[in-house]
C-alpha cells in the first residue's frame, strides 16, 4: 500500500512542470518511471498502439536525422506510455481522493505564488481579447501561466482534474478546478467548457454518446478536415481563418503540408522548424502573404503535430489509441474529461502530455473494472 501510495503522488506531482519562473522539472522522473514500466513490459495490451506510436517517433527521428535532444524527446513519449500502465494499475478512488484533497491545495499554493508575481510585474502575465478570439481589438486583461509553464496546458489540467472529482463525487472541489481555467485566459480550455456544458444539458445518455463521440472523432479526423477545408474554402476566407485564429490555421496548413509531403515517417519528432521556414517561403506559404519566420511554433493542434513530424504512421498509432480509450470511456463517467481533453488537444500539441495518459490510464481501469463486476448504474450520469 506504501509503494502505491508513493507512485501515485509521483504521478500525480507530473503535472507540475514550472513554478514561477523556477523549473521544477517534476515530469521527468514521472517519464522515466513509464519507461522502466515499459522497458519491463508491464502495460496493457490496449496500450500497444500507443507504445507503436513512441517506436514511430524514435525510427522518425533516425530517418530524418535529427539531434540528440529530439530522441530524448521521442524517449519521453515512450515514457509517457508507461505512464498510462501505472495509472491503470492505480485505486481510482483513492486517485480522486487526493486529487481532491492534497494535490488541490498544492495547486492553489502554486497559484498563490503566481498571483505574488503577477502583483510584482513579472513575466508579462496579461493577455488581449484579440489574441484568444482575434478581431476583438486590443483589450487586454490578466493572464496566469499556471503551474505546467503554459496557460494552455495548466488550464487543460484544471480541466481534466476537475472532472475526475466530478466523477467520484467532489463536485465542489470540481467546480474550483474548472472556476481556475478563467484566470488563464486559454481559448482551447475556455471552449472546452462550454462543450462540457452543452455535454452536461444533454439528459439523454445516447445523445452524449453521440456528442461526446462526434467531438472525438472531429478531433481525430483534424488533418482530414483542414485538407477539405483548403480544397473548399476561397483564398479570403483561408487568410480570414488565419486572422481570426491568430495564425494556428496558418500553422495547420503547415504541418498538413509536412506530412503529405513526408508520407512515412514525416519530417523528425519535434524537428518542425526548418521545414517551417521552407514552407513559408514556398509558392503555397507565399500566396496567404504570411512569413511567420519569428514564429516558429509546433502545429498548436495534436494530431497535426503528429500528421507532420510521424507522417501517416504516428498519426494512425494515434488515431487507433484515441478511439480505443474512447470506446473504454463513452460510456462511464470519464467521459466528460475525456471530451473536455479532446477539444483542448484541438487547440495544443503535445503528444507526450500528461492529461493524455492520466486518462489513457484510467479508461484501461475502467475496462478492467467492467470486466470484474456487472454495471449496476446508467452511464453518463456523472454531470446532470
Amino acid at each position: 500500500m506504501r509503494k502505491q501510495t508513493i507512485v501515485k503522488w509521483v504521478v500525480l506531482l507530473g503535472i507540475f512542470r514550472t513554478v514561477g519562473p523556477v523549473p521544477v522539472l517534476l515530469h521527468l522522473p514521472v517519464f522515466a518511471l513509464g519507461l522502466v514500466q515499459v522497458l519491463r513490459g508491464r502495460i496493457s495490451i490496449y496500450l500497444y498502439p500507443a507504445l507503436l506510436l513512441g517506436i514511430t517517433a524514435i525510427l522518425s527521428c533516425v530517418a530524418n536525422s535529427t539531434g540528440f535532444s529530439n530522441y530524448i524527446k521521442a524517449l519521453m513519449l515512450v515514457g509517457a506510455v508507461g505512464v498510462a500502465g501505472i495509472v491503470a494499475g492505480l485505486d481510482r478512488d483513492e486517485l480522486a481522493k487526493t486529487i481532491a484533497g492534497p494535490l488541490l491545495y498544492l495547486v492553489l499554493g502554486a497559484l498563490a505564488l503566481e498571483t505574488v508575481m503577477a502583483s510584482a510585474g513579472l513575466g508579462g502575465r496579461e493577455r488581449s481579447l484579440n489574441a484568444i478570439f482575434g478581431l476583438l481589438g486590443d483589450i487586454n486583461l490578466p493572464r496566469y501561466i499556471g503551474f505546467r509553464g503554459g496557460s494552455a496546458f495548466s488550464a487543460l489540467a484544471l480541466g481534466v482534474l476537475g472532472l475526475i472529482c466530478f466523477a467520484h463525487g467532489y463536485r465542489w472541489r470540481a467546480l474550483l478546478y474548472l472556476a481556475l481555467i478563467g484566470m488563464m485566459m486559454s481559448r482551447g480550455p475556455l471552449v472546452g467548457v462550454i462543450v462540457i456544458i452543452v455535454y452536461a444539458l444533454l439528459y439523454f445518455p445516447i445523445l452524449r454518446l453521440a456528442f461526446g463521440t462526434a467531438v472525438v472523432v472531429g478531433v481525430v479526423a483534424t488533418p482530414l478536415i483542414i485538407h477539405i477545408s483548403q480544397q473548399a474554402l476561397p483564398y479570403y476566407l483561408q487568410v480570414m481563418l488565419i486572422d481570426i485564429s491568430t495564425m494556428r490555421y496558418y500553422s495547420f496548413t503547415s504541418f498538413l503540408q509536412f506530412g503529405l509531403d513526408n508520407p512515412i515517417f514525416g519530417v523528425g519528432y519535434d524537428n518542425y522548424k526548418a521545414y517551417f521556414v521552407d514552407y513559408s517561403r514556398s509558392y503555397e506559404g507565399m500566396v496567404f502573404g504570411f512569413f511567420p519566420e519569428h514564429r516558429l511554433h509546433e502545429a498548436h493542434n495534436l494530431m497535426l503535430d503528429v500528421w507532420g513530424e510521424l507522417g501517416i504512421t504516428g498519426y494512425t498509432f494515434l488515431a487507433i489509441h484515441i478511439l480505443l480509450m474512447w470506446r473504454m470511456v463513452a460510456t462511464s463517467v470519464y467521459a466528460p474529461a475525456f471530451v473536455f481533453m479532446c477539444v483542448c488537444l484541438f487547440f495544443v500539441s503535445g503528444a507526450s502530455d500528461w492529461t493524455l495518459w492520466l486518462l489513457s490510464g484510467l479508461a484501461i481501469a475502467t475496462r478492467r473494472s467492467r470486466a470484474r463486476k456487472p454495471i449496476t448504474s446508467l452511464p453518463g450520469k456523472a454531470l446532470v
